[in-house]
């Protein structure tokens, strides 16, 4: 066998396996990177989403509180100052939906382009059946 065979330029299929074999593995990982870019999108506008969600849910029980105790006062001040503090966090609540509802989009949108690349990640799952089912925040 001649060793001459094994350089570069002489035209020996050996000599270049190791280039063509890194060659064909550098889309595989620019994929692996793409997908893990965007596994990490999807969670943390999921994030953003739940950190919405609960705050949606926590004006949503002032505002219960508000309503049920607060405005039953005889006081009229008082009952001025508690329907100034009920509006503004129902005025803050609809923002955070609003907010919500945008991010929402994004989330869907973001889902759906991890989706189209094809991953075998079923931890996904969870977050598909939260970009399905949820149309609004839990209020």
């Amino acid at each position: 066998m001649n060793d001459g065979l094994d350089y570069k330029e002489s035209g020996s299929s050996r000599a270049y396996m190791g280039d063509t074999i890194a060659h064909a593995a550098k889309p595989a990982v620019e994929n692996a990177r793409k997908l893990a870019v965007m596994r990490s999108s999807v969670k943390s506008a999921y994030d953003e989403l739940r950190k919405l969600d609960w705050a949606v849910t926590d004006l949503g029980n002032q505002l219960h509180y508000a309503n049920m105790y607060d405005i039953t006062t005889s006081n009229n001040a008082k009952a001025a100052a508690v329907d100034s503090k009920y509006k503004n966090i129902k005025a803050t609540a609809l923002h955070k939906i609003e907010q919500w509802k945008i991010k929402h989009k994004a989330f869907q949108s973001l889902l759906n382009e991890y989706k189209k690349l094809n991953p075998s990640d079923v931890n996904m799952r969870y977050y598909e059946s939260y970009a399905e089912d949820s149309d609004h925040p839990h209020e």
